[in-house]
């Protein structure tokens, strides 16, 4: 494993995002990130990010495609210059309903749109002065958009987040990392996604995995009673209980009877009960949860799964509970990142 992280989510006011992204830097780790979440824009949090860091790797986890291609490459553009090389555009097709409630953004054929998007969005970075870019694609259109300068500095490498096979293997097929989903599990991770992974890189002719990069985002909360910080996670876990593919992972790690009562309880308007069918033993495996000794053996079971690990705090609590558990998993976390080595010393 290279290197740990945050998602300097704004499940706090992005001022305290910023003061959180320059904890963990000086902490010691290496990656912080930020996406596409319903309280502030995903690029004007990189940009502040990037202006008061000088050291750790920039994400985007992960952007979709409200965005056109070209405006989506400008403000990629713009966040590593800021960060003097230090970007990674990663790219999400989000739920279905959040594409067509929040977007008006029809959900059909995601993998092949996201095919579309990110050609689109390298075709918008290879135009150069006096040679204008087109792109003809099933979902992207455009002609004549000319840059008028020179090209990029720095090159900015594309990720995909990804949850199905059907995205993990487009992702081993044209980019050049993959951000395995907040809610997952090991298993899921090393059954479905990496063998999915496999097919798109061989598809391409990559030499395996080598030179292929991949990080993962964990829900971690951090207590010394152990009930509570499972506890703080089931709000996290019970978000998700809308999303199809969340139903995908819950009934391949054996849950299908704690999907059921989720879902009666969501129906019935019932949130707390919705919460509490997330129980301990879903928590335990989709998540980090624990004494800071405990989190830190459970961050194991990523050896060998991931290149890197992204934290997230408990989400949907006040921003005080938020930043308090942010700056935990800082505290525990950091001390383990080698910057010296680029290793993690478990």
């Amino acid at each position: 494993m290279r290197t740990l992280g945050i998602l300097a989510h704004p499940g706090v006011p992005l001022k305290d995002a910023i003061e959180l992204a320059e904890l963990a830097e000086a902490a010691g780790m290496g990656i912080v990130g930020t996406g596409d979440n319903g309280y502030a824009e995903a690029f004007g949090q990189l940009g502040a990010f990037a202006a008061r860091t000088a050291r750790v790797e920039l994400i985007s986890c992960a952007i979709n495609w409200t965005r056109t291609p070209v405006t989506t490459a400008w403000a990629a553009t713009t966040i590593s210059e800021l960060a003097e090389g230090r970007f990674r555009l990663g790219i999400g097709a989000m739920p279905d309903a959040w594409n067509r409630d929040w977007h008006n953004i029809a959900y059909e054929r995601p993998v092949e749109r996201m095919r579309d998007f990110v050609a689109a969005t390298r075709a918008a970075w290879a135009s150069r002065p006096g040679a204008p870019a087109r792109h003809e694609g099933p979902f992207y259109r455009y002609r004549e958009y000319a840059r008028f300068d020179d090209a990029p500095p720095w090159p900015i490498p594309v990720y995909l987040g990804v949850t199905r096979p059907r995205m993990s293997e487009l992702a081993g097929e044209i980019a050049e990392g993959v951000i395995f989903n907040s809610v997952h599990t090991v298993e899921w991770i090393r059954e479905v996604n990496w063998p999915a992974l496999d097919r798109g890189l061989e598809r391409a002719g990559r030499a395996g995995r080598d030179g292929f990069d991949a990080g993962v985002r964990v829900y971690c909360a951090i207590s010394e009673d152990e009930a509570e910080a499972v506890h703080l996670l089931r709000r996290s876990l019970a978000f998700f209980l809308p999303v199809p593919y969340f139903h995908d992972l819950l009934r391949h790690a054996g849950f299908g009877a704690e999907l059921e009562r989720g879902l009666a309880a969501m129906a019935a308007g019932d949130a707390q009960a919705a919460e509490l069918a997330m129980t301990d033993e879903v928590v335990r495996r989709f998540a980090i949860a624990g004494t800071e000794r405990q989190v830190r053996e459970q961050l194991r079971r990523y050896e060998g799964v991931a290149d890197w690990v992204m934290f997230s705090g408990p989400r949907r609590y006040p921003a005080a509970i938020y930043r308090e558990q942010m700056e935990r998993i800082v505290r525990c976390f950091g001390p383990l990142c080698d910057a010296a080595s680029g290793h993690v010393r478990l």
